[in-house]
């Protein structure tokens, strides 16, 4: 084993780290996007053909960000304004100012627990 790999169970025995797979989760979130900007992350936005449309990451009104529905780019997310872009786990990240594996850890106040 690896020590950098190993924590240590309640017992003092070692135990294998958990490692996320974050391409997994964002594939997840992807699949579920129209349901998880409608209802959980960009709740002000609008459908617009295949795209959801909101004013920025804050769930402002407006159609700056646009989400891709479905598709071959489905999940993926542009800002016209601020030019960034990225998968939904990491816009999750953004609007939450947290890194991504805090974004991708379920806490019951996570998107990842809506899919």
């Amino acid at each position: 084993m690896y020590p950098d790999r190993v924590q240590t169970r309640w017992d003092g025995e070692p135990s294998p780290t958990v490692r996320i797979d974050f391409s997994k989760i964002a594939a997840l979130l992807a699949k579920s996007a129209e349901d998880v900007c409608r209802h959980v992350l960009l709740t002000s936005g609008k459908r617009c053909g295949r795209e959801w449309k909101v004013g920025d990451i804050d769930n402002s009104p407006g159609k700056s960000l646009a989400v891709t529905l479905w598709g071959k780019d489905a999940g993926l997310w542009f800002d016209q304004a601020t030019k960034q872009g990225g998968n939904l786990l990491q816009l999750i990240a953004l609007q939450n100012q947290c890194r991504i594996a805090e974004a991708a850890r379920p806490t019951g106040k996570s998107l990842t627990d809506f899919v």
